[in-house]
């Protein structure tokens, strides 16, 4: 009996992904960049796992123009407390007008990829915080998202799990 259309979404079936390894294997497939290009895009000092720190210090120094500069326009963070999504006018305002304060992050075991254009970094934070008046901290495991955009990269995503117990 034949499936139906949708009849095997959100499962996953023997060799569904067959095709595309052996499609990304074949030579004309594959990025070819340099050792010495993608060192670079990894690197420290300037790769996504820079902006990432430019990131975390422009939020603990409220500074909107940082922020303006580093996030892609159609930027999306998902709140690590409660889900929502909040784009980059809205963080901006927040942390501009003082609402949001961000008094300490902590950021650690954050690690990279690179697809060609795209750095995925995954990492931890232990956050304090305030919004308005009410004080909390947070620990949580994050995912950002940078795209390279004329030679420099910008963030385009971040969402935040809470870690509930170590």
């Amino acid at each position: 009996m034949r499936n139906g259309p949708g009849e095997n979404e959100g499962r996953t079936t023997p060799g569904a992904f067959n095709g595309f390894a052996r499609l990304s294997d074949e030579p004309e497939h594959r990025e070819r960049r340099s050792v010495k290009s993608v060192k670079k895009e990894m690197s420290n000092k300037t790769g996504p796992l820079a902006a990432d720190d430019q990131f975390f210090k422009a939020l603990i120094d409220a500074d909107v123009a940082a922020l303006e500069d580093l996030l892609a326009a159609d930027f999306i963070l998902v709140d690590v407390m409660g889900g929502s999504e909040v784009s980059k006018a809205a963080l901006i305002g927040l942390v501009g007008s003082g609402q949001l304060k961000f008094e300490s992050i902590k950021p650690g075991d954050a690690h990279v990829r690179i697809y060609g254009a795209t750095g995925v970094v995954i990492g931890r934070t232990e956050m304090q915080m305030r919004f308005e008046q009410t004080a909390f901290t947070t620990k949580s495991r994050y995912t950002h998202v940078y795209v390279a955009e004329r030679g420099r990269w910008r963030m385009v995503s971040a969402q935040g799990t809470p870690i509930t117990a170590e």
